[in-house]
């Protein structure tokens, strides 16, 4: 259902491309969808060498007035973007799925921080596909919120990073992210029972308490 149109909107000094989708006013970060291309065309903006450092990335696009919201990330769309160090993702849709399509991050190696924030309530559930932060190699810190859960088809794999900790809620309805699958070496889970996010806090038990602050400082710039 997505257009056949890219659109670009320059939201903080970035211009970000993206398609929509009119039936579900949803949009796709990027341009695309398991198109097995690595070429510039797919990129989710059109200045690879001026991508900030640090980058909040949009809840929603406008096109001709109307507002589409972030639902997708598009295969490939910020493949080897080297200038990124830390990225906030809005997943802002409750009940909904939000995907990140093949290679959406690849070998992007300077890229440390990743925070994930859902939605104010219910739940929205994640669904990265295969590579989507491969070869990330500088990789510490993947913060999910508490509101995000995982689908059961699907693992947030890092792929040939190194020490790197994915921080996941227990979620109360049981889809917690215990069983996720992650590759390279010295990775690992970290869970988390309860987060205040407006107020930066976490309640964790003791022997992780501090790595968690860790983690909390780590997204704190792109929180």
């Amino acid at each position: 259902d997505w257009s056949s149109e890219v659109y670009t909107n320059e939201i903080n000094e970035v211009k970000w491309r993206f398609r929509i989708d009119t039936s579900n006013n949803r949009a796709l970060l990027g341009v695309g969808v398991q198109s097995g291309s690595d070429v510039e065309s797919n990129w989710g903006t059109t200045s690879k060498d001026l991508f900030p450092a640090k980058a909040d990335f949009p809840s929603s696009f406008t096109v001709d007035g109307s507002s589409y919201t972030l639902s997708s990330i598009g295969d490939r769309s910020f493949i080897r973007f080297n200038s990124m160090t830390d990225i906030s993702i809005p997943v802002t849709i409750p009940g909904s799925f939000f995907y990140i399509y093949q290679c959406a991050f690849y070998e992007c190696k300077n890229l440390e921080n990743v925070y994930f924030k859902g939605p104010s309530s219910q739940y929205a559930t994640l669904i990265p596909y295969s590579n989507a932060f491969g070869l990330c190699t500088a990789m510490k810190y993947i913060l999910l919120s508490p509101t995000l859960r995982k689908h059961k088809d699907y693992d947030l794999k890092l792929v040939s990073s190194s020490g790197a900790t994915i921080v996941a809620p227990l979620n109360s309805d049981n889809t917690s992210w215990e069983n996720n699958v992650i590759g390279g070496t010295g990775n690992s889970m970290l869970f988390y029972s309860e987060m205040d996010e407006a107020a930066k806090t976490i309640t964790f038990s003791p022997t992780n308490a501090a790595t968690l602050a860790v983690a909390l400082n780590a997204v704190a710039p792109i929180k």
